[in-house]
């Protein structure tokens, strides 16, 4: 067999979506089959993760740079750790980190676009401020965007903006006065 059979998606990591997920720590999501979350976190020196990651359905991750601390356990470049269903940890690094990991995701999360006539609509409103890694930026001030369910967080919002947007070379999202409001969906 001569080449690659199939559709294929290739990209290099510093072209996607850089959201900013706490002081001095960013995620960038991966394309993935299916059932699958794939990122990328990248970590400042001196930086902790903004608060305790749970993994109900488990979790793995790849040390590429530098060195995760947990506790007082030390995982240096090159260390692969599986994380079992239930577990949960808040990483730190000294040196600054870049690692990749996998979970599993519910295969059609519920952000749009999904028939559920009978549940009560609601929109997001919110500011944002998008940095561009390759300079420049961009503003929105009282932006809306469909949601299904109650409410969703700053860091799914920020995920959902850069997708719907289609935007590329993102270094930091930043939203701000984020409320939820009744309001018809506009897509269908």
């Amino acid at each position: 067999m001569d080449g690659i059979v199939g559709n294929v998606e290739s990209l290099r990591s510093d072209e996607v979506a850089r959201i900013e997920v706490g002081e001095g720590c960013w995620r960038r999501d991966l394309p993935s089959v299916s059932g699958v979350r794939a990122w990328i976190v990248e970590m400042a020196p001196g930086s902790q993760w903004p608060r305790v990651d749970e993994h109900p359905d488990g979790e793995d991750v790849y040390v590429l740079e530098g060195e995760m601390i947990e506790g007082e356990r030390r995982f240096p470049a090159g260390t692969y750790l599986h994380f079992a269903p239930g577990s949960s940890h808040r990483p730190r690094t000294e040196t600054g980190l870049r690692l990749i990991g996998w979970n599993p995701q519910d295969p059609a999360p519920a952000l749009v676009g999904q028939d559920r006539r009978d549940a009560p609509q609601r929109r997001v409103l919110f500011d944002f401020e998008i940095d561009f890694s390759n300079g420049g930026g961009m503003n929105g001030h009282d932006f809306r965007l469909d949601i299904d369910g109650e409410d969703i967080a700053d860091e799914a919002l920020a995920d959902y903006l850069v997708r719907d947007m289609r935007l590329l070379m993102v270094g930091a999202v930043r939203i701000r006065n984020r409320r939820i409001i009744a309001e018809a969906h506009k897509r269908v």
